[in-house]
């Protein structure tokens, strides 16, 4: 119950290291399962952050208000993004939040 909570909040697995995230889930656990699960990154759902509000951006697990109004903010200020990447110039995005936060962005 706990890992589809958790899927259904974030809009999708990309990789079982993110079952890590979930409490109490450990290594040996996920081990006994794996058989039963799948990534498709196809199912992922998507956040278009040239049109997201900070309220749709900041209902993701990984984003807080204040990432979701930095995004916001800079976008109104220097128009659309042309890439995903473009959020490190709001400069509270570092790239290794990029990394975990990428699968879940859309332009």
């Amino acid at each position: 119950k706990k890992i589809i909570t958790f899927r259904d909040k974030l809009g999708g697995f990309h990789s079982k290291d993110q079952l890590l995230e979930i409490n109490k889930m450990t290594v040996d656990k996920i081990a006994s399962i794996q058989d039963y699960i799948q990534f498709d990154q196809e199912l992922i759902r998507q956040i278009n952050i040239n049109e997201a509000t900070v309220e749709d951006l900041s209902m993701h697990p990984y984003i807080s208000w204040n990432i979701a109004n930095a995004i916001v903010k800079y976008r109104e200020q220097h128009g659309k993004y042309n890439m995903i990447s473009d959020i490190l110039k709001t400069r509270i995005i570092d790239n290794e939040f990029l990394l975990k936060l990428k699968p879940y962005l859309s332009l």
